[in-house]
């Protein structure tokens, strides 16, 4: 288990591995590109040099996984909007390829009521599309994250990751980053050991090794369905509950990356610290 903080990429991204050593990560996430434009992450053969020979000369940050831009939507009805996230992600995802990052963080999307039967074929096409253009790389993957549920999202309910895992016939390169704010936003209040048990037995069952932890705490309590993160220990959940949580096996390979507001800045060096104190005792 390697365990660090989604840190900035501003100014290059070479610039990332300096952010996550400042904070005393061994790992970190970033965004390739801004996560609220649709402007493509190209990557020029300077930049992407300038990047390995900062991730080479690290003495702490060991691994990298790429944060897919919000706007995507592959549940979406709508043909354009579609497209564009289809066409987003594929970019993403060999940007991430080029800097050999250990996966592609996706939130699928909505679909805005219309019912994830009518948009699973959708969805599946474009992960075949992408489970190819991931066999050109050694190692990435595309790693489906659970959501917190509000506004027809896909993927809030353990079922609905199951179902988005098993969508593609070729899966090699599909795993799940598991935020543990969502989680609990969603429903599943693994404060109560038998719920912890239920939670653990369904994701050995439907993952078996979790590639990915966003991990949280949360502003608000279990099933309101809302997407607020809290630094851990200030929060509802606690860390008792999060360490019972990611005590488990199925965790000890994870990227655990913090997405807490730290102080309004991001994760700060004590929040990095604090995950590793409750982690590694």
């Amino acid at each position: 288990m390697l365990i660090g903080a989604h840190v900035s990429a501003s100014g290059g991204i070479n610039r990332s591995i300096a952010n996550g050593e400042a904070v005393g990560a061994d790992c970190i996430q970033i965004f390739i590109g801004s996560p609220r434009t649709w402007r493509s992450p190209e990557l020029t053969e300077d930049t992407i040099r300038k990047y390995k020979d900062a991730l080479s000369g690290s003495r702490s940050i060991r691994d990298v996984v790429v944060h897919a831009s919000y706007l995507i939507n592959l549940a979406s009805s709508d043909a354009e909007l579609f497209a564009k996230s289809r066409s987003l992600l594929m970019q993403t995802v060999t940007a991430a390829c080029a800097i050999e990052a250990r996966g592609v963080v996706l939130h699928v999307g909505s679909h805005k009521g219309v019912g994830v039967d009518l948009v699973s074929s959708q969805i599946r096409d474009v992960f075949e599309e992408v489970q190819d253009e991931l066999r050109g790389s050694s190692r990435t993957k595309l790693l489906i994250e659970n959501t917190a549920g509000a506004g027809g999202t896909v993927g809030g309910s353990l079922s609905d990751v199951r179902m988005l895992l098993s969508l593609p016939e070729k899966r090699d390169r599909l795993g799940f980053c598991l935020d543990t704010q969502h989680l609990f936003a969603f429903g599943y209040d693994f404060r109560d050991h038998e719920i912890l048990d239920m939670v653990l037995q369904e994701l050995l069952e439907c993952i078996g090794t979790i590639d990915c932890v966003h991990l949280n705490d949360s502003k608000t309590l279990p099933g309101g369905l809302h997407d607020r993160h809290e630094n851990l220990g200030e929060g509802e959940i606690g860390l008792v509950a999060l360490r019972e949580l990611l005590r488990h096996p199925m965790f000890s390979e994870a990227l655990v990356i913090l997405e807490v507001p730290g102080d309004g800045k991001g994760p700060r060096f004590q929040d990095v610290e604090l995950a590793k104190s409750i982690l590694n005792d």
